[in-house]
């Protein structure tokens, strides 16, 4: 009788291991920062780049509609890691800009609403316009009437406010990283540990 084996060094050195680096990488682009701005970028380059071992690994490995490989399950795993921690880091974006965005969308629809208020009775004449304009604008909430004008200082309830969700926003990257490390030593485990 003869036995055949294939050997695995191609595939791991190829594969596996470089999908392991992306999917630990995966947990360091959840402890980046938000005030960064890099977290959801990263996380897209982690996820088009097992994309493409993906790719590579479905041009080695000859297709069949009735066995899914091994290999193919795994990266299909990694990459909904991947996909989760994407979900989680948008949310928390969301939530660490949600009071400054909601502020500048307001702000817009203040000054349009005042400017359809002023603008339809007198297009006709452009001095009474801009005179009307001066009039009706309220004061900018910005400037405090003319206190702490540009001096970069702000009202406290604000400031707490967004030193309570850096402080939320730092206890979730810690624990949503060590949850997602945990995920992907626990998929390595079961998917290599046996093969071992």
């Amino acid at each position: 009788t003869i036995h055949m084996k294939r050997r695995p060094q191609f595939y791991v050195y190829t594969l596996i291991i470089p999908c392991m680096l992306l999917s630990f990488l995966t947990v360091l682009s959840v402890y980046l920062p938000v005030e960064s701005g890099e977290k959801i970028g990263l996380g897209i380059t982690i996820m088009l780049a097992q994309v493409v071992n993906l790719l590579i690994l479905s041009g080695i490995v000859p297709s069949s509609s009735t066995n899914f490989p091994f290999l193919g399950k795994y990266f299909l795993v990694t990459i909904i890691i991947i996909g989760a921690s994407l979900i989680y880091n948008t949310i928390l974006i969301n939530y660490y800009f949600q009071d400054k965005s909601l502020w500048c969308s307001f702000k817009i629809s203040m000054r349009a609403r005042t400017v359809r208020k002023v603008l339809p009775e007198n297009i006709d004449n452009p001095r009474t316009v801009d005179k009307t304009m001066n009039q009706s604008l309220p004061p900018s909430p910005d400037s405090n009437n003319g206190n702490d004008v540009g001096n970069g200082k702000t009202s406290e309830p604000d400031n707490d406010a967004e030193e309570r969700r850096k402080a939320i926003c730092c206890v979730a990257d810690k624990l949503a990283g060590t949850i997602f490390f945990v995920a992907v030593s626990i998929v390595h485990a079961i998917y290599f540990l046996p093969h071992m």
